[in-house]
């Protein structure tokens, strides 16, 4: 650890940004304090230099509240650089605070703004899933079910092309494509693609346990989904 830093060290003094973000980054996952101290000293270096990917990732430190105290203001204030910057990421999670009232109340017009440009912009996959869910609840937009599972199966397919937001969202998609195949929303009653999508969903939700805070919840929604799942299929065999 003591040579790792001693090379972090040497690219800060020689003031080779490129090199100090890419140390960053490649350390960001961390599990130990003192390396993501170091990251985040990082990221604040090339805060200085104007480098919006600096500012979205030391703001999922403070919105994940890992190594750090958790204060969704702070991190929507990063986020917001990065997303004025054009930083995709940074326009889906600028939007994730506004749906879900993170560092102010709810506001799901500026939440449907966001997502809506990061979906016409790139066809990024969290935009996509998440104005399915929009249209799924009728959240500032009149519901629609069927455009929702639409827009579900098309994050679905992107995820193929996009092998990195599928690490993080895939999980997410399945699990809405499973309730909607479970339950018939916007689409036939399948509950044997249900259980299929579900069991996916599940391992990957266990998958992203050690890095995401948020998915405990998902983990005990699919069971209880899968559950049902196999009930409607143990139904239709007997």
């Amino acid at each position: 650890m003591k040579n790792e830093f001693q090379e972090i060290d040497r690219y800060i003094y020689e003031e080779n940004w490129d090199k100090v973000m890419y140390w960053a980054e490649t350390h960001h996952d961390t599990t130990e304090q003192a390396v993501a101290d170091k990251v985040m000293e990082c990221y604040r270096l090339c805060i200085k230099q104007g480098m919006p990917a600096a500012y979205l990732n030391l703001g999922t430190f403070y919105y994940n509240g890992v190594f750090v105290r958790q204060d969704f203001k702070k991190a929507f204030e990063l986020y917001k650089v990065a997303a004025d910057a054009g930083e995709i990421r940074a326009i889906c999670n600028c939007a994730y605070c506004f749906y879900y009232g993170r560092h102010q109340k709810v506001d799901y017009g500026e939440a449907f703004r966001y997502f809506n440009i990061g979906a016409l912009l790139t066809d990024d996959v969290n935009c996509l899933y998440k104005l399915g869910d929009m249209y799924l609840n009728g959240y500032y937009v009149e519901k629609n079910e069927k455009y929702a599972f639409m827009l579900y199966n098309r994050a679905n397919d992107l995820c193929e092309t996009q092998p990195g937001a599928a690490e993080q969202v895939l999980a997410d998609v399945q699990f809405r494509l499973g309730k909607c195949s479970l339950r018939g929303i916007g689409t036939e009653k399948d509950p044997k693609t249900a259980n299929l999508l579900l069991s996916l969903a599940l391992v990957g939700f266990y998958d992203r346990c050690s890095i995401d805070p948020f998915v405990h919840g998902f983990i005990k929604s699919t069971k209880r989904l899968l559950a049902e799942a196999q009930a409607e299929i143990d139904k239709e065999i007997i």
